[in-house]
């Protein structure tokens, strides 16, 4: 029987084997520039996101993230972001049609919430990999956003639905993840809104930070629409857990997108911005302290040096071992073979 030559054999793997780590850092790289809950909306320019007759947005995740077979998927975030680019439109221009995407989202906002007595919900109706969700699934982020179009349709139209639906959603805040909801309740008085919330046991808890952040803002901003008492109080307790848990995500003065320690890459700058809003309102310094730290790293260093080093080591090391295995098994073949 004829084998390999054993010094072909050994250049083939390795050669395998360097691809392999190639493919690691760029998929390192690019892991979390699309996320399930994209930031980007279809005016921003995207080839991953359309807007259908009625300017409601699609989001084609195959072509968004490499490897991901859920395909085109609406996603309430990015619907919300799209119906507050109109809205803006809207008032800076006066365009109706505009105006009218503007309801059109807000209304799919409203049209798709699911009612659980006295709070409601955006779920997700895809399975997401990366923190092993399967659908449905439910998002702070979804939920705080929200508030922000609900809001300003409220006040554009008088239309008490758009406010009873902002309530509701506003509620959710006090539903315990494990009760179908959307918090973790660490204390009392400290919150955190969970952006890939599942009361799944196989998932993983990924507690991000820019979800967190961006559902204060929304609460806020029911809270400064209504004056709501419950509002505030669920602001305050968000407020007091990022104060606890936001040194988590401080790698030697570059951020974590979530406490798995991935990179937060593109969302570095978003959680810059986001701490600056949040010490504007709350006057805490922590906010103030962490956003001039990332700042200071964004402008002095590399993306190289943002990627976690310790996934490239485990991950070189995994392959080192099965290269080690892969030409000792041809090298016995051959020995084999000449026998």
């Amino acid at each position: 029987m004829k084998f390999l030559d054993q010094n072909k054999a050994i250049k083939i793997i390795f050669v395998l084997s360097f691809s392999l780590l190639a493919a690691f850092i760029v998929t390192l790289y690019f892991q979390d520039l699309f996320m399930a809950n994209t930031i980007i909306s279809p005016k921003q320019g995207s080839n991953y996101i359309s807007i259908d007759a009625r300017g409601i947005p699609y989001v084609n995740y195959k072509e968004g993230i490499s490897g991901m077979d859920i395909e085109v998927q609406r996603n309430p975030v990015t619907t919300v972001h799209t119906a507050m680019d109109f809205y803006e439109e809207y008032k800076n221009s006066g365009n109706t049609t505009a105006k009218q995407y503007f309801i059109n989202n807000v209304d799919w906002l409203v049209d798709n919430s699911i009612s659980n007595g006295n709070y409601s919900l955006l779920e997700y109706s895809f399975d997401f990999p990366k923190y092993n969700l399967q659908s449905p699934w439910r998002s702070a982020m979804a939920n705080g956003e929200a508030l922000m179009p609900l809001l300003r349709a409220h006040e554009l139209t008088g239309d008490i639905k758009y406010l009873d639906t902002a309530t509701k959603f506003l509620n959710a805040f006090y539903v315990d993840v494990r009760d179908g909801g959307i918090t973790y309740k660490d204390s009392p008085t400290e919150w955190w809104y969970e952006e890939y919330a599942t009361d799944d046991n196989n998932s993983q808890v990924s507690r991000v930070l820019n979800g967190m952040l961006f559902a204060l803002l929304g609460i806020y901003d029911y809270y400064n629409y209504t004056g709501s008492d419950d509002a505030k109080y669920v602001f305050v307790n968000g407020v007091n857990s990022v104060i606890k848990n936001l040194a988590k995500y401080d790698n030697n003065g570059y951020s974590y997108y979530d406490v798995l320690f991935t990179p937060a890459l593109k969302y570095h700058q978003i959680h810059i911005d986001l701490l600056n809003k949040l010490y504007d309102i709350t006057k805490q310094e922590i906010f103030q302290t962490y956003s001039k730290k990332w700042a200071l790293y964004e402008s002095t260093n590399s993306v190289w040096d943002n990627i976690n080093k310790r996934h490239l080591v485990w991950n070189f090391s995994i392959m080192t071992a099965i290269s080690i295995f892969l030409v000792l098994t041809a090298s016995k073949l051959r020995t084999k073979s000449e026998m």
